[in-house]
């Protein structure tokens, strides 16, 4: 068989062009990589500009991933002992202030309000009656006409020394007479008073069965159901108030005089599922006395929470983005110098709060 020089030396064009997409696919990939580190050094420049550590961002303090706290979150407990009679909310429902959400039996609690009420109604009908003192009175003016009869009858000799001291010891005893039935109307008058404080303890006491809202807020848990027995100080629901949140973020001392934040507003940024931003004012309220192991103090703001579509922009454990204005924005004698990024979430935020409970004297 012939073989040809050119079969042998000379690469076919599928050949010759392999080298060529060798050397292409590396510098692909050496681009990629190029790429890559590049963009994880400009987010690593990002999360180290002074706006996420807190310096100023057109003359604001800035702190990221910071987490919202409710201010108002009570539990309305039971206040008596008796069945879960009525129970008029459910998870999420809005209520309003004083509004009744539920409430006990009120049936021995209704029959006891009616005795009070009647007997309170015997009582002021005794102690608006003075018939006894009028009675004693005509008594002692009888007395006293009958003393002088028999004075002017002694003056002439006819009546005894006895019968003149039976008549004045008859008026002494009308006198009497009158001086106790006053004192009865007094009692009658004190026990008067007595049954309607009853009455008013009675009703406290049926009011106590209800649960009422103590404010404008939004039932998050129902702790028990229509028709269960409840002990007195078990919860029966929680509510939140939601037109007022709180977010708290750690101020560096380094970085600003946190005393002088006091009142300063704020602004609280959080993103929507539609990558929307939605922005509410705020308003710095107040700080911890007592600071952390790494420098820092414990700042809260308190945020004016607003509906949208009928529903709160910001809840309880969301994370935002916090924007705190300085007492002087173009002063510089309020910021110092960076510090680390201020990043928190809700968890590490307990974690540090805990920290700050611990006496200064301790640490």
């Amino acid at each position: 068989m012939k073989i040809s020089f050119r079969t042998i030396f000379v690469p076919s064009k599928s050949e010759s062009l392999m080298p060529y997409r060798l050397e292409r696919g590396f510098l692909i990939v050496i681009c990629g990589l190029g790429y890559i580190a590049f963009g994880c050094t400009i987010g690593l420049a990002q999360t180290r500009t002074p706006d996420a550590a807190g310096i100023r961002s057109d003359h604001w303090l800035k702190y990221t991933e910071v987490p919202v706290f409710a201010i108002d979150s009570p539990d309305i407990p039971s206040k008596q002992n008796g069945v879960l009679e009525n129970l008029n909310v459910e998870v999420n429902q809005k209520v309003i202030a004083k509004q009744k959400i539920g409430n006990l039996d009120r049936s021995a609690a209704k029959l006891d309000e009616s005795v009070a009420i009647v007997q309170s109604q015997f009582a002021a009908t005794v102690a608006n009656d003075d018939s006894d003192i009028t009675f004693a009175k005509m008594i002692v003016e009888e007395s006293k006409i009958a003393l002088e009869s028999y004075e002017q009858i002694s003056a002439r000799g006819s009546a005894t020394d006895s019968e003149m001291r039976s008549k004045k010891l008859a008026v002494l005893q009308a006198e009497l007479k009158v001086h106790n039935a006053v004192q009865s109307l007094e009692q009658a008058k004190l026990k008067a008073r007595l049954s309607q404080v009853a009455v008013l303890t009675a009703r406290q006491h049926l009011e106590s069965l209800d649960f009422i809202a103590p404010f404008d807020g939004t039932i998050t848990t129902v702790f028990r159901q229509k028709g269960e027995w409840v002990q007195t100080g078990q919860p029966v629901v929680r509510v939140i108030r939601m037109d007022e949140l709180r977010v708290d973020c750690f101020v560096s001392r380094a970085v600003v005089d946190v005393a002088s934040l006091l009142e300063q507003p704020a602004l609280v940024s959080v993103a929507s599922p539609n990558n929307e931003v939605d922005t509410l004012a705020g308003q710095v309220t107040r700080f911890e006395p007592q600071v952390t192991a790494t420098g820092d103090i414990r700042v809260s703001v308190t945020v004016q929470n607003q509906l949208r579509n009928g529903h709160w922009i910001l809840l309880p454990g969301m994370v935002v983005e916090l924007k705190i204005q300085p007492p002087s924005a173009n002063s510089s004698a309020s910021l110092l110098r960076p510090s680390s990024p201020n990043k928190m979430t809700a968890q590490s935020a307990d974690r540090r709060h805990s920290t700050t409970n611990v006496p200064l004297s301790k640490r």
